[in-house]
């Protein structure tokens, strides 16, 4: 929902649903970033640029204004906060998920085995974590 708040339904849904991730061109076409910087010496005095123009607003303004446009997405969620948790359970247990998210584990012990980041307890730590994830119901 935040996301759609940003952008269109289609762009949201292309960004969800296309797994890849988004060039920063990508981003700024829909509207999921406001700028871009030509080079990173160019991010610093950017940022400083907007963020002045912000705090010129009166902190009053600026949250009445940010309550305001987001009160009928809070209210929604408050109000399906229960259907949304069900229904987030029912699809991390269903068994398509589960079989992707056992072939993703695999792919991170393969990964975490391999690594040279993850050695010894570190790399039994996180495999035993992702297993636990796996298996509680």
């Amino acid at each position: 929902m935040l996301l759609l708040n940003a952008t269109t339904v289609r762009n949201c849904e292309y960004a969800l649903k296309s797994d890849k991730l988004l060039t920063p061109e990508e981003a700024l076409k829909y509207n999921m970033i406001d700028d871009l910087v030509d080079s990173s010496s160019d991010l610093i005095p950017k940022v400083e640029e907007v963020m002045d123009m912000w705090l010129k607003v009166p902190d009053a303004a600026f949250q009445n204004t940010k309550i305001s446009m987001r009160k009928s997405f809070v209210d929604h969620l408050i109000s399906n906060e229960k259907q949304d948790l069900d229904d987030m359970v029912k699809n991390i247990l269903n068994c398509e998920t589960q079989n992707l998210i056992r072939k993703q584990t695999q792919q991170n012990e393969k990964v975490c085995q391999e690594s040279t980041i993850y050695s010894g307890e570190q790399s039994d730590l996180f495999l035993l974590e992702t297993k636990a994830l796996l298996t509680r119901k």
